[in-house]
C-alpha cells in the first residue's frame, strides 16, 4: 500500500497499526487498523462519520485559540477563544473551554523560561527508502522555544486536552512526543541557525492536569527511527490490508461490516467449548490465552462505549449516566519521611490501611501524617445509577 505524499505521519502510522518487537508496543501494537487504513487511506475512500460533533473537534479549536493567543498577541480569554470557538460544539462545552483555558494561565501558561521561537511548526526529515525512492517523516509541533536563560536547550510542547491525566511512564512511551524530538533534532540548523543546541526536552501540557517534562535523548531518536522505518516498510509491503481487532474498534462506523468484529461473540463461544473438552492442563492454559485475548477485545470495546457516554451522558436503556470527578489522595512522601524516619521504608509501598493503623497506634502523630495527603481531582470518572 502506499504512504500519501511519501511521507509518513504518526497519525499515518496510528490508522494502520504499528509493529511488533520495539519498545513502544505497549502503547502503539493495539492501534491501527490495515483494513481501515487500505480503504480511506490508501484509497482515498469518504469516510462517513456518526452524526454529532466529532471527537477531535474540541481539541482542534483549543488548539487554534492557544495558536491565536501566541501567534497574534491576543488575550486567551475571552478573545481567542470567542474567534476560535466551533459552532458544532454544545454550548455547554463553552465553559468546560473556559476552565481548561483558565486553568492553563493560572499554571503560569506555557512553563516558565521557555522563550517562544515557533508555533504550529511543521517540519519533515528524511526518513528512508524503499525500491530506491526516498520516504521521508513530518509531524506539527504546537509550539517551539528556547530556554531563556540557556540557549543549549530546546523546547516543545504538545498541548493535550485529554480527559484522563497521562502518567509520567505513558510520556516516556509515547511514540508521537518522541517524533517531534527526533523531527526537532534533526531541524536544529534550520530553526536556530548560529546556535548550537545540545538538548530537546518536551512538555505535554494536559489543560486539565499537570504538565509532565521528558527530555528526548540520543536513544530515544535512535529507537523511534527504528519504530518509524519498521512502519513505513510495514505499509508498504503490506498488498491485502486484513482486519485488526484493537482498542478502537469501538468507535469504527465500519464495524458492523467488518468480519473481525462480528466474529467475536462466535468465537467466544467457540473457545468455551475448548475449555469444556481440554483434557489437560496445559491445554487449558492455551485456550485461558486465547479466552484472555477475546476477553481484552471484549472489554475494548466496552470502554469505547463509557468514552462515548463520557462525551455524552444521559439516560439510556433504564440508567442515569453522569461525568463525576475522579479523586485520588496524593500523599507528601517528604514530609512522611520526617514524620516516620527509619521507619518510613516499611510503609511506603503499603497501603494506606497500615499508615492509618500506625497513626492509631501513635496518636500523637495522626494530625502530621494526615497532613501530608491531599485530595486532588486527576480526571473524570462514568457515574452509573438505575432510572426510578
Amino acid at each position: 500500500m502506499r504512504i500519501p505524499n511519501d511521507k509518513l505521519h504518526i497519525s499515518t502510522a496510528r490508522q494502520y497499526g504499528a509493529i511488533d518487537g520495539l519498545e513502544f508496543d505497549d502503547i502503539e501494537q493495539m492501534q491501527g487498523c490495515p483494513a481501515r487504513y487500505k480503504k480511506y487511506v490508501h484509497e482515498g475512500k469518504h469516510e462517513v462519520r456518526p452524526a454529532g460533533p466529532d471527537p477531535l473537534t474540541y481539541g482542534s479549536m483549543i488548539h487554534r485559540a492557544l495558536y491565536m493567543a501566541e501567534a497574534k498577541e491576543i488575550p486567551l480569554l475571552p478573545d481567542a477563544l470567542v474567534r476560535c470557538w466551533d459552532t458544532s460544539l454544545p454550548p455547554e462545552m463553552y465553559k468546560e473551554a473556559e476552565n481548561d483555558l483558565r486553568r492553563f494561565l493560572e499554571k503560569g501558561g506555557v512553563a516558565g523560561g521557555i522563550t517562544t521561537v515557533y508555533v504550529e511548526k511543521a517540519l519533515e526529515m528524511p526518513l528512508m527508502e524503499w525500491n530506491g525512492k526516498p520516504y521521508g517523516f513530518g509531524g506539527i509541533v504546537d509550539l517551539i522555544g528556547l530556554d531563556a536563560n540557556d540557549e543549549s536547550t530546546v523546547y516543545f510542547v504538545d498541548y493535550k486536552t485529554n480527559r484522563s491525566p497521562t502518567s509520567q511512564d505513558e510520556l516516556d512511551a509515547d511514540v508521537q512526543f518522541t517524533g517531534y524530538g527526533k523531527l526537532i533534532w534533526e531541524n536544529l540548523g534550520t530553526l536556530f541557525p548560529g546556535l548550537h543546541p545540545t538538548r530537546v526536552v518536551g512538555v505535554m501540557e494536559a489543560l486539565k492536569f499537570e504538565t509532565l517534562f521528558r527530555e528526548i535523548t540520543a536513544r530515544d531518536r535512535e529507537v523511534f527511527t527504528a519504530w518509524a522505518t519498521a512502519v513505513a516498510n510495514r505499509i508498504l509491503e503490506d498488498k491485502k490490508g486484513k482486519p485488526r481487532l484493537n482498542r478502537w474498534c469501538g468507535h469504527c462506523p465500519d464495524r458492523w461490516e467488518c468480519p473481525a468484529w462480528l466474529a467475536i461473540p462466535g468465537e467466544g463461544q467457540t473457545l468455551m467449548d475448548k475449555m469444556a473438552g481440554a483434557s489437560t492442563l496445559l491445554d487449558r492454559v492455551k485456550v485461558k490465552h486465547e479466552i484472555e485475548e477475546i476477553l481484552n477485545q471484549l472489554n475494548n470495546a466496552v470502554d469505547s462505549v463509557k468514552e462515548e457516554l463520557l462525551e455524552s451522558p444521559g439516560e439510556y436503556d433504564g440508567f442515569v449516566y453522569s461525568v463525576d470527578d475522579k479523586w485520588v489522595t496524593k500523599t507528601d512522601l517528604l514530609k512522611m519521611h520526617d514524620i516516620l524516619g527509619a521507619r518510613f521504608y516499611e510503609y511506603v509501598n503499603e497501603r494506606k490501611t497500615a499508615l492509618d493503623g500506625y497513626a492509631k497506634e501513635h496518636p500523637e502523630l495522626k494530625a502530621d501524617i494526615e497532613a501530608t495527603r491531599t485530595r486532588v481531582v486527576a480526571g473524570v470518572k462514568l457515574g452509573k445509577k438505575k432510572m426510578k
